[in-house]
């Protein structure tokens, strides 16, 4: 009867020590949360690789300023009169929109090796126009072609704004959100803020449907993950590039929708973007790079491709020839084109379909961690080592493959390592104090049994 009592207090205690393992590791997370969070992101990324690769869409097309394109058209940066062939070749394609993954802030080579603008007359007396000109005419003609500019965030430059960059809005103004509302304040909610950005030239500007923002931000280990869906200016509040394009594409207002703790809501007319507070959308990647369809700017120049494939769709133009463009590092691999990482958001919001990590997510997987605490503790107090053991397996996977199943299906992104951290800690914790407790009523016994002797 003493023995029985003995195991029932040990029982207790070991559950009150599997308690309080679990309520140091909470506190811990809290006050140090990237200690865990720099793991969760690669575990993240392992989990985005291992799914299987999600169908396109099909309304986004790249053509990429590659190799092949620069062998046959000479070195980048191109005539400005090669990118309005380029454009009038996707108007004969009849592209309904095209996006251009960057910046025209300095004046085409021959413009800005003349006095002013490279026009004037050819053989036959016939005015010609600047390459700058011919550019802008091409895009104006087009007339849903969206051009691309970087801002400054104050936390990327310190406070000091890069040559080139402007603190003042010219004319016309990029693209902003038309449609802000505010929740439950009056006040400017904690945004991601800038202090400048980079125009491209007035004419470009001027010729294009709009001008949006490119800029992406990195997680701490550098890899990109998500878009921001707002930067506020000023006293304005402006659209990146793939929300401009996406809307475009859609004939369809955006409505920003802001609270005293960020962001609340984004909106592409019936299409609403789960976001962070700061702005962000996780990209819902649809597999490697090239996953999606590339065509070279040559071969659309010489017209050596389908009509079918380009009609009817988003063209984005980006650099990716060796030592060119903008890569990433991304959940999909390094050396992610840039370009393609804006054609895997748009076509997350052409689908509907997202990643959701929210408040919502993250209070699940603290249950889960609280939970699975409490039951690994359980089956240490009260099952044999071995049953304990195939517990703390059987939780951990089951676990992991619930979780995995709400991302791959759902686009529920619920945290793994808390949990996981949760259970594996607290099992090893508790087999070792119980190790202890063992040793002690063992011992505790042969001193019994030699004393009355």
């Amino acid at each position: 009867m003493a023995e029985n009592h003995d195991r029932a207090g040990e029982a207790r205690r070991i559950m009150i020590v599997g308690m309080a393992i679990v309520a140091v590791l909470f506190l811990f997370n809290s006050h140090y949360p990237s200690a865990l969070q720099m793991a969760e992101l690669k575990i993240f990324d392992l989990r985005m690789y291992a799914r299987q690769a999600h169908p396109l869409k099909g309304d986004v097309i790249i053509v990429a300023i590659d190799d092949k394109s620069i062998v046959q058209l000479g070195r980048w940066p191109w005539p400005r009169t090669v990118l309005a062939q380029l454009t009038n070749a996707l108007r004969s394609y009849r592209a309904a929109v095209i996006g251009f993954d960057m910046v025209f802030s300095e004046h085409d080579y021959l413009d800005r090796h003349s006095q002013g603008p490279a026009a004037g007359r050819n053989k036959s007396g016939v005015a010609t126009s600047s390459p700058d000109q011919t550019f802008a005419d091409a895009i104006r003609a087009q007339g849903h072609t969206f051009v691309a500019y970087p801002f400054e965030a104050m936390t990327d430059a310190d406070g000091q704004i890069s040559p080139g960059f402007v603190t003042e809005v010219n004319n016309p103004p990029p693209l902003r959100y038309g449609s802000v509302k505010l929740a439950d304040t009056a006040l400017p909610p904690p945004l991601t803020e800038a202090i400048a950005y980079l125009p491209n030239l007035p004419l470009i500007d001027r010729a294009a449907r709009g001008t949006a923002f490119f800029n992406a931000p990195s997680d701490l280990d550098g890899v990109f993950r998500s878009e921001l869906m707002v930067m506020r200016f000023g006293k304005f509040y402006y659209e990146p590039f793939v929300v401009a394009v996406a809307s475009a594409y859609l004939h369809t207002a955006n409505v920003l929708t802001l609270s005293r703790y960020g962001v609340e809501s984004v909106a592409i007319g019936p299409i609403s973007v789960p976001v962070d507070d700061q702005g962000r959308m996780l990209v819902n990647f649809r597999g490697p790079a090239h996953t999606f369809p590339y065509f070279s700017a040559s071969d659309v120049i010489a017209h050596r491709i389908p009509p079918a494939a380009l009609a009817n769709k988003i063209v984005l133009v980006g650099a990716t020839a060796f030592g060119l463009g903008d890569k990433l590092s991304t959940p999909m691999g390094a050396d992610f084109p840039g370009v393609e990482v804006h054609a895997n958001a748009i076509d997350n919001i052409l689908a509907g379909d997202f990643i959701q990590r929210s408040e919502m997510t993250l209070f699940l997987e603290c249950v889960a961690a609280l939970l699975m605490g409490v039951m690994i503790s359980a089956a240490v107090a009260y099952l044999p080592a071995s049953c304990s053991c195939a517990a703390l397996i059987g939780m951990i996977v089951g676990y992991c493959a619930l979780v995995q199943y709400l991302l791959v299906t759902d686009g529920l992104l619920v945290g793994v390592l808390l949990p996981v951290a949760s259970t594996f800690i607290t099992y090893a914790g508790l087999t070792s104090y119980r190790l202890y407790l063992t040793e002690a009523r063992e011992k505790r016994l042969i001193a019994h049994a030699v004393s009355e002797r």
